[in-house]
């Protein structure tokens, strides 16, 4: 609220100048061409954003100094990324990517396309998939950082997100699973497949052997976590996880009040069947950003404030959140 009362003055202020907005969007602006689009100055017209994670956890899984590498790193990363690179069909935001070939596309998560690399210590440019950095902390403990997903407006996309991957952290920190365990042949090129696949039926080859869809591989780290002992807030994350997983296999429309990308197709495709506009049509675009309009007139709050989207706290909740402090 406070952040909407400043932008308030500051509109009034500037008045002359014109209004503008503040937007959770994932890029800067409506794109005129293509991702790729440069100005007359020779100056790239598009800046693209992402969420960053952080999670508390085993020191030994990251570079304590430059060209040091821990032993149980590569260990790690090979059964962290396949879980990371699918659990984009979570929390992805939707969202437009152009390509030469399919022009403007519907993608789940438009940040996977900004993905180069499959670990570094950058976050402007060469965008790992993995963040390694040193250590921060407790001296047992390391800052495990991930730039690769995209902003979110859903309560549900951003709760899956983190507590998915907090599961599997324990089951890599916890269990020694000597079983098979799959291994992406090229897990940027996934990323990128599995964001461009609104059917989520895609299968990836794992292995040059056998070949998962991005559901599949979700339900074989969420098998692992559940031999895990849990906590009752933790299976409340599980819980919803395998509901998220069956409505995702059965019929994905049925999320269209929770996740993100779902909530955002489904309007979408209501509103292109009502006007006869394709997604190569500019208003696309512009909904994409004003959808992560944080005022009251963004897209995502209208359809809240209208009963459209599932709560996840209630009124009640944020009420006695604002104005209770809890020590942890």
């Amino acid at each position: 609220s406070d952040i909407l009362k400043k932008t308030r003055m500051l509109n009034l202020k500037s008045s002359r100048f014109g209004n503008f907005l503040i937007t959770k969007n994932n890029s800067d602006f409506v794109r005129p061409v293509s991702p790729d689009y440069v100005d007359p100055y020779g100056n790239n017209a598009v800046n693209f954003y992402g969420s960053h994670e952080n999670y508390l956890t085993t020191r030994t899984w990251f570079w304590i100094g430059d060209g040091f590498f821990p032993p149980k790193r590569n260990s790690f990363e090979r059964k962290f990324i396949p879980f990371l690179v699918s659990r984009i069909i979570l929390h992805g935001s939707g969202g437009f990517w152009w390509t030469p070939e399919k022009n403007w596309q519907y993608v789940l998560s438009p940040r996977a396309f900004l993905i180069e690399e499959l670990y570094g210590k950058n976050t402007t440019y060469n965008r790992p998939l993995l963040q390694m950095k040193k250590s921060y902390g407790h001296a047992q403990a390391g800052r495990f950082h991930l730039i690769y997903a995209d902003s979110n407006m859903s309560d549900w996309s951003t709760f899956i997100k983190f507590g998915t991957t907090h599961l599997v952290l324990r089951v890599l920190e916890e269990t020694d699973v000597k079983s098979f365990w799959p291994q992406l042949d090229n897990p940027l090129w996934a990323l990128q497949d599995f964001s461009s696949d609104l059917s989520l039926k895609h299968r990836i080859s794992i292995g040059g052997k056998k070949e998962f869809t991005a559901i599949e591989l979700q339900k074989f780290y969420l098998d692992l976590v559940l031999r895990l002992k849990l906590s009752e807030e933790e299976k409340e994350i599980v819980s919803y996880w395998t509901s998220v997983l069956q409505k995702l296999e059965e019929d994905p429309e049925s999320l269209s009040e929770e996740l993100d990308w779902a909530i955002k197709l489904s309007f979408l495709r209501r509103s292109m069947e009502k006007n006869f506009y394709s997604f190569q049509d500019k208003r696309v675009r512009t909904f994409d950003v004003l959808y992560s309009d944080i005022s009251e007139n963004g897209f995502f709050n209208r359809l809240k404030n209208s009963g459209k989207i599932k709560q996840f706290f209630s009124e009640e909740d944020i009420k006695r959140a604002s104005f209770n402090f809890i020590n942890v």
